[in-house]
């Protein structure tokens, strides 16, 4: 499977409001999905990310293995900002279905972020309950190894930026989808 994308990039709004000018944000994006071996599934994307004042690249290599009723997942994600590559992150995941409504799962992130002043290292298990085909409740309890820097987007996550190691998130969710 191949995707391509040309899109708002950065999801600005494209448009300045104060002078009404046209800003030229915009990104390029494509993915290759490989998965003619049983079991397995290969994937790549790159991206390109644009606008007047930034631009930069990143890609993702990953790879998924189905065992009966687990599931293991890991991708590399790296991007160059500033002229270098050494902003990259490894994230893992682990998934069993006990049966067709609850999934027990663990996942496993660490990053480098260049500037930061320390690397991100968090811990996440939970469990999925599947009320029916269009809703999830997730529950999962998470553990950070080390502190959560502010250059790591916390604000979307529930971690919270701390220099300490030692931080617990407790998280509830509800997907719906349609």
């Amino acid at each position: 499977m191949t995707v391509v994308s040309y899109n708002d990039g950065f999801n600005s709004d494209n448009i300045s409001t104060s002078n009404t000018t046209i800003d030229n944000d915009y990104g390029v994006s494509g993915r290759l999905v490989y998965s003619g071996i049983d079991s397995v599934t290969l994937g790549a994307a790159w991206s390109n990310q644009n606008t007047d004042t930034t631009s930069y690249d990143s890609f993702t290599v990953d790879a998924g293995f189905s065992f009966s009723d687990i599931d293991f997942t890991v991708a590399y994600v790296a991007a160059n900002w500033n002229d270098s590559w050494n902003n990259y992150s490894v994230v893992g995941n682990a998934v069993y279905s006990l049966d067709t409504e609850l999934d027990l799962f663990g996942q496993y992130e660490y990053g480098v972020l260049e500037g930061s002043e320390s690397d991100l290292s968090v811990a996440t298990v939970g469990v999925n309950y599947h009320i029916n085909s269009n809703v999830r409740w997730t529950n999962s309890v998470g553990y950070a190894f080390d502190g959560i820097d502010n250059g790591y987007t916390v604000t979307d996550t529930g971690w919270e930026h701390s220099a300490d190691s030692g931080q617990y998130m407790i998280s509830s969710m509800i997907q719906v989808t349609f």
